[in-house]
């Protein structure tokens, strides 16, 4: 353990022998104070050792306001990405245009009769597929969002730890994947 910065380094800590890491514990006599206030109540423990004060984590501990931001705009356009295009294709389309939807070709390589059911379900499916195409964030919307949360991050002092930042970052990924199974 560095005492300078209160780091313990993993490898050192599991290299030891067990019987070597494990230490009895120390115990101090306790000082009994009587004074009059306390009298009544019975003797007074006094530990001659206080607790030390936990130290406040270093700004390494953090992510930084710039990553802070880039989590949380990735995990919104991840959300909006994956959530809005499975609520309006469960919204613009009938439980029938649904069951016909599982069974065409989405390809265009199938050409279906023009007043046929499939032919209208492929066209409203094509429709539905060029408004999904204009939801995640464009790269100018990205950059501005991220500099904005970026900012916000910093001016309030927001702190994420790298853990958190973790999770968001396989929520998202993990919430693409589950739109696309749902969507089955």
């Amino acid at each position: 353990m560095d005492n300078k910065n209160n780091v313990i380094d993993l490898g050192d800590t599991l290299g030891l022998p067990v019987a070597n890491s494990v230490k009895p514990p120390e115990f101090q006599d306790a000082e009994i104070v009587n004074d009059d206030t306390t009298a009544n109540d019975g003797p007074v423990f006094n530990d001659a050792h206080e607790p030390e004060p936990q130290p406040e984590p270093a700004p390494g501990d953090y992510m930084p306001p710039r990553a802070i931001a880039e989590t949380i705009v990735n995990l919104l356009d991840g959300l909006q990405s994956s959530v809005v295009p499975f609520l309006r294709e469960k919204k613009i389309f009938t439980l029938k245009e649904l069951e016909i939807l599982q069974t065409i070709d989405r390809t265009g390589s199938t050409i279906y009769s023009q007043n046929s059911p499939e032919h209208k379900v492929f066209l409203k499916w094509k429709k539905h597929e060029r408004v999904v195409e204009q939801i995640p964030f464009n790269k100018g919307e990205k950059s501005r969002l991220v500099d904005a949360t970026a900012r916000y991050a910093e001016t309030t002092n927001m702190k994420v730890s790298p853990l958190s930042g973790l999770l968001m970052a396989y929520s998202e990924v993990i919430l693409k994947r589950s739109a696309i199974f749902f969507n089955e």
